[in-house]
């Protein structure tokens, strides 16, 4: 779902030019532009600057090697709108082999990298051993005061990865 409300954001800011593909089910998408039929032929992503990908559990393994040979050959970033703690497949371009996951019935506060600016959640992720490169740009500050990376980026070739955990 975050993905939709990310999509509708960027579709009405003339800033941006977007296509999408969205996946309802095996065999029925919707469509708008001129989205690649799929993310397994890499040539079809390098006309692309940024690639949002939602629902990264579904991802196979030809669709991961696509999006990193986009991210190291064409520079390109991807972001990835997390919908739980098991990724799956995508787990080897983020270098993390364990998430951890929060939940609560009232919004948790997570800020901004630099101390600035707070956000609520009510579902948070977060890499349990943060991978090399780490970049956060939000924080979840946890009881012992540690600080876990909720949303944060690495690069990946002349790319970047870009993961928001705030679920």
């Amino acid at each position: 779902w975050s993905s939709t409300f990310v999509r509708r954001a960027i579709e009405s800011d003339a800033r941006f030019s977007m296509t999408h593909r969205v996946v309802t089910s095996r065999g029925l998408s919707n469509t708008g532009g001129p989205a690649p039929e799929s993310l397994r032929d890499p040539a079809s992503l390098m006309e692309f600057a940024t690639i949002v990908v939602g629902a990264p559990e579904t991802l196979t393994s030809a669709d991961v090697a696509a999006l990193e040979a986009f991210m190291r050959e064409r520079g390109g970033s991807v972001v990835v709108l997390m919908d739980g703690a098991n990724v799956g497949q995508f787990d080897r371009l983020t270098g993390v082999t364990t998430w951890r996951s929060s939940r609560t019935n009232a919004p948790a506060s997570f800020r901004d990298a630099s101390g600035f600016g707070s956000l609520q959640g009510r579902e948070l992720s977060w890499p349990a051993l943060p991978p090399a490169g780490l970049t956060s740009y939000a924080v979840s500050l946890a009881r012992d005061s540690t600080n876990r990376p909720i949303v944060w980026s690495i690069p990946v070739g002349a790319g970047r990865l870009i993961v928001s955990g705030a679920l």
